[in-house]
């Protein structure tokens, strides 16, 4: 997730998110401002997709949670 995230927003986005954990097809992911939590809530879809298909069906995550 934490690749992804660098992937998509590069450092600045990397130092300000951190996934706390994965849990029951959820990752929490903790940010420094609501800004980046709207941001990754609005490309949600494409970076759980992109997980999925690093990850496969062994890791199944549906949604993640923000904790700011």
């Amino acid at each position: 997730m934490e690749g992804e995230l660098k992937t998509r927003w590069g450092d600045d986005g990397a130092r300000s998110m951190r996934v706390r954990y994965v849990r029951d097809g959820v990752i929490a992911l903790s940010c420094t401002s609501s800004v980046w939590a709207q941001e990754v809530k609005i490309h949600e879809q494409e970076i759980l997709a992109a997980i999925m298909k690093k990850m496969g069906p062994k890791v199944p995550i549906e949604r993640i949670r923000f904790i700011v």
